[in-house]
């Protein structure tokens, strides 16, 4: 490149100027990248489900510790993996977005979940995954809970009856 100034006067004109050459190596490397290869890097990337807890409950019984927000996290805590499966199988394959989803579902008095759906969704694009995600939540467990008799001393008296949870989560992807 020639006449490149560095340089000026006062009335802003180039004083002072010089020539400057520029050496360029082009270097070409392939690689071939294996399966494994590529299953390694997939590795790295892992899944986080922030939960928030209970976004509202409804139907729960006053000092039920078998429906209270820390028995629905537990329970949610340890299906997580089946979760995080759901969402890395499919991200991977380009056919989910990380974001997150509203689940509303029932909890039996016999501890089964019922009539679970998503009430809400953000950024994820795929009903098969959304689709996975509640057959997660219909196979969880929870600790079932008794009819409470209707004299007596107890506070809560009568039947159980189901508790409906509404519950957010959001789904990231990190690499570690």
């Amino acid at each position: 490149m020639n006449d490149i100034a560095y340089r000026f006067d006062a009335f802003n004109r180039p004083s002072d100027v010089i020539t400057v050459s520029f050496d360029f190596e082009k270097k070409i490397i392939k690689e071939v990248i294996t399966r494994e290869m590529r299953q390694a890097e997939l590795e790295k990337e892992k899944v986080r489900i922030k939960m928030a807890g209970p976004k509202q409950l409804v139907g729960n019984r006053i000092n039920d510790s078998a429906r209270n927000d820390r028995a629905i996290d537990r329970a949610l805590q340890t299906n997580i993996q089946g979760m995080e499966k759901c969402f890395i199988d499919r991200y991977r394959r380009d056919e989910v977005e990380p974001g997150n989803m509203i689940l509303s579902f029932n909890i039996e008095p016999d501890g089964t979940v019922s009539s679970q759906n998503v009430t809400d969704v953000t950024g994820i694009n795929s009903e098969d995954f959304m689709n996975c995600i509640l057959n997660v939540i219909r196979l969880i467990k929870f600790q079932p809970i008794e009819d409470m008799p209707t004299d007596g001393p107890n506070i809560v008296k009568g039947p159980a009856k189901p508790v409906n949870v509404v519950y957010p989560l959001d789904f990231t992807v990190v690499v570690e």
